[in-house]
């Protein structure tokens, strides 16, 4: 005989609840509640939501580390600037959400847009349609003064001056 799943806390609920309203997308949340601590984990699309949860005088408070954003309006603005340009392609931005501040959407020609949300929650949106614009836009960003710092000190990291690679 199978068992039922024990019943849900009543924080558990709230954050599942919210989170799905949030994201319009069903959202996991599993907590583990001792002595007024809780410790919870929460998907949401497969994605791992960071929680922080807090018990103020018996009132249960709640929020996502490091924030989270739902696509799919990153990914209509995409579609709308793109139009606005005369460019059909059509728009890929993953998962419901993302973790962090920055959303990075594929585009069906090769090109990607890079939505960055500040804390003020303004998208700042930056497209490559270009796939080798794309291609070295998506690096992680360098570190100009060690870059230079490294190559002006002879890091061993650069290329001899006369040397040259021969295909096989």
């Amino acid at each position: 005989m199978t068992q039922a799943p024990p019943p849900r806390s009543p924080v558990e609920t709230a954050i599942a609840r919210e989170l799905t309203a949030r994201f319009d997308v069903p959202a996991q949340v599993k907590c583990l509640v001792i002595a007024g601590v809780a410790g919870c984990r929460a998907s949401v699309d497969g994605v791992r939501v960071p929680l922080v949860v807090e018990n103020h005088h018996g009132e249960w408070r709640w929020w996502v580390e490091g924030g989270a954003i739902a696509t799919a309006p990153i990914a209509a603005r995409v579609r709308d600037e793109l139009a606005d340009l005369g460019v059909a392609q059509t728009v890929d931005c993953g998962k419901a959400i993302a973790i962090g501040a920055r959303v990075t959407c594929r585009l069906s020609g090769g090109g990607a847009a890079f939505a960055t949300v500040g804390r003020d929650a303004r998208v700042s949106l930056e497209l490559a349609i270009d796939p080798a614009v794309a291609g070295v836009r998506a690096e992680e960003p360098r570190d100009l003064t060690k870059t230079s710092q490294a190559l002006a000190h002879g890091s061993g990291d650069e290329e001899e001056e006369n040397s040259a690679t021969v295909p096989p």
